[in-house]
């Protein structure tokens, strides 16, 4: 038997813990795959095509406080139980393995809080490796569990912080600077048309700088559950008409269009941070298509969830850059910015956007619009009373 080992690149680890647990449950009949399961140190949990627990490893068993034979066979959803500070509403977490699954592509999601049987719970995040090709349903796939130390919210930001300062920061302030050294020149009249420009420069930039300040504060808020949700039971209608008339003064042109029944089941979230996530992928499809184009934004019930869209008609999102789309300061394949004027926003909207939604158990990906642009789509939970 090969003794554990470690690597540098946690990505490389997490592929080959996958790589492992499959080669493990391919092989069950062969006598050795649960020792070979039980040699790797991360928590493993793999479910077939119902999302029934076939194998589980000592790691997975220690994490859950549970023995094997309570775990095969049943349901993901009585196995691993995921919470979200600070409501306790449950994580969508089938839901996510079915869109990997689906997709056929990795995803790592969370983190979470992790219910135990005896009331304890843990941090954690799950890394969903489905095995099948895109847009089958019908196929496996291991989850690799990772407890999710303390220090890692702490170092996340710091990273956070450093690109903030290296450059989001210093261009704004670089203008700000730049323009008012200008104005105190005395060897300099400027004419009033020109003085005015200057100062109209320095209040934008400076609102950027508060709009940089704001976002960073909500990311780390949120994700470091910090930030307590006042939770309400709210029609996703009113939602939807409170998102669109806040983010009126940046829609522009555009022309809005809204597929929204008035009878879907209320869900519970906080008002404030879902109405912010709704002006902000509005603001977001504005900014990415041409002015006089159409905005769609519809919700529909989902098994207990509500899904929100908001479809746009410009260059969409590239597949290779959906996942990272989300992160903070996103610059591999971004879209480019349509219409004369326009900015390119903070660079933190769409991850303050993703924390407000997990924030409340949901989820937020993109896709392709049916209307040639990009679909922006989350989830949120339905009250159960």
């Amino acid at each position: 038997m090969a003794s554990k080992t470690q690597t540098s690149s946690p990505r490389k680890l997490i592929q080959e813990i996958g790589d492992a647990a499959f080669a493990a449950v391919q092989s069950v009949e062969n006598g050795w795959a649960q020792a070979l399961l039980d040699s790797i140190s991360s928590p493993v949990i793999y479910l077939d095509t119902g999302q029934i627990v076939r194998a589980v490893n000592d790691a997975a068993c220690k994490l859950l406080a549970r023995k094997p034979g309570s775990l095969i066979g049943k349901h993901l959803n009585d196995v691993v139980v995921p919470t979200r500070d600070p409501s306790g509403e449950p994580y969508d977490l089938a839901g996510a393995v079915v869109r990997s699954v689906t997709e056929a592509e990795s995803r790592e999601v969370g983190p979470f809080l992790l219910k135990k049987r005896v009331g304890k719970t843990d941090p954690v995040s799950v890394k969903i490796e489905p095995r099948g090709q895109r847009g089958r349903h019908d196929a496996g796939c291991a989850l690799i569990v990772r407890l999710v130390a303390p220090e890692e919210s702490g170092e996340k930001l710091r990273d956070t912080i450093l690109s903030l300062v290296s450059h989001e920061l210093r261009t704004p302030l670089l203008h700000i600077k730049g323009f008012v050294s200008s104005l105190l020149q005395t060897d300099v009249e400027w004419d009033e048309e020109t003085r005015l420009d200057f100062l109209q420069t320095i209040d934008h930039e400076a609102d950027r700088l508060t709009s940089l300040v704001d976002d960073l504060q909500d990311i780390s808020a949120l994700e470091g559950g910090l930030l307590p949700l006042t939770l309400e039971k709210l029609d996703p209608y009113l939602l939807v008409h409170q998102g669109i008339d806040e983010a009126s003064p940046y829609i522009g042109q555009h022309r809005i269009e809204v597929d929204v029944r008035e009878n879907l089941p209320k869900v519970k979230v906080d008002n404030t941070r879902v109405v912010t996530v709704l002006v902000n992928l509005l603001q977001n499809a504005a900014r990415h298509s041409e002015p006089g184009t159409a905005i769609r934004i519809s919700a529909k019930t989902i098994g207990q969830m509500v899904q929100f869209s908001v479809d746009d008609e410009g260059p969409g999102v590239p597949t290779e850059g959906r996942q990272d789309v989300f992160e903070p300061f996103y610059r591999g394949t971004e879209r480019p910015v349509s219409g004369k004027g326009k900015t390119a926003g903070t660079g933190l909207g769409l991850a303050v956007t993703r924390a407000a939604v997990e924030a409340h158990a949901g989820q937020i990906w993109v896709d392709s619009s049916e209307y040639g642009g990009a679909r922006f789509s989350f989830t949120m939970p339905i009250s159960s009373r």
